[in-house]
Order: structure tokens, then sequence, then C-alpha cells
């Protein structure tokens, strides 16, 4: 059964591997992945939560770009324009990815900041060989 969240279009199951469930939507300009992995459930994913992240998405993006910018200590500009893409998991377990992101140190795959809930949790070089080498910045 496809999750209904308010603020989300378009949601359509997607191509995943075995024991994931996933939708592909849009908020605005914003892509939106819903991610339930076994052993989560799809009654697990907090649709409210989301909802209210997607209501809030620039602010959100703006956020994850200072952070981006923090980890790498560099700037880099608006980072709505950094092609921003986002990802929800069972519970409040949510990212924002960055497939453009301007700074010469993030390599082609992107960099993802990742969140609980409300708190930032950590910035992810996704082109890092080891993701201690990631954490340890």
């Amino acid at each position: 059964m496809t999750p209904r969240v308010p603020g989300l279009t378009d949601l359509q199951p997607t191509d995943a591997p075995e024991g994931v469930t996933a939708w592909l939507g849009w908020a605005g300009d914003l892509p939106v992945t819903i991610v339930v992995e076994e052993p989560a459930t799809e009654e697990q994913l907090d649709t409210s939560f989301i909802a209210g992240v997607l209501a809030d998405a620039d602010a959100w993006i703006v956020r994850a770009g200072d952070a981006v910018e923090e980890f790498y200590r560099a700037e880099a500009g608006t980072a709505t324009g950094w092609s921003p893409e986002a990802t929800f998991w069972a519970g409040q377990e949510w990212s924002i990815r960055f497939a453009e992101c301007p700074l010469p140190e993030v390599g082609d795959l992107g960099v993802a900041v990742l969140f609980s809930g409300e708190t930032l949790d950590s910035v992810e070089d996704l082109s890092a060989d080891d993701a201690d080498d990631a954490h340890g910045r």
C-alpha cells in the first residue's frame, strides 16, 4: 500500500532490493524517496513527521547545506541549487543528499546530511572509501 503524505505528489512504487519497499514522489521540485527496510513495516512510517519536514523543506535544505559547508570548512553558495533529494525511513530517520554540491572536495556521488528527527546526526561524503573517514573529519 502506498503511504499518504500531505504535500507529497506522484508517490509511486520504485525498484528496490529484496526486503526493501520504496516509493518515489515529489514535494514541489524536491524528489522524495520513502524507504521501508525489513524488519520495519509501513506502519512504522511517521507520515505526519514527513509532512512537517516537507512543509518547511527549503529551511531544512539550507540547514543541511550549512552543515556541509561546516564539514568541509568552505563556502559553496545557496544549497537549494545543489540538486537536493530527501529520503525518509521508518520512524524519524531521514536525509538530504546533495547530488551536485559545488565544493571540489565532494565526489561524484555527492554528500548526504543525516537526521534523526530534527537532530542533525552527521554529514557523509558518499564517495569516501571508508565511512569512518567521512565521519572523522
